[in-house]
């Protein structure tokens, strides 16, 4: 079993942005159209899914990097 500790964006401007977990179960609660579906969908493609990651509108021309 493994976890996530920390996710890292570095964006095409270089800025920094880390999203640390807590230990156990993490949820994401926020309003519409915050970004909540596109963070899951990041994950995914982090984790195996077959998709570009610069074709979802949120990324175009924002992220250069992105670590777990």
């Amino acid at each position: 079993m493994f976890k996530i500790e920390k996710l890292s964006f570095i964006s095409e401007k270089k800025e920094r942005y880390d999203y640390i977990f807590n230990s156990g179960l993490n949820f994401f609660v926020s309003g519409n159209n915050t970004g909540k579906t596109e963070f899951y969908k990041l994950l995914d493609f982090m984790f195996g899914h077959e998709m570009f990651i610069t074709e979802i509108d949120c990324y175009k021309n924002c992220v250069s990097e992105i670590w777990l």
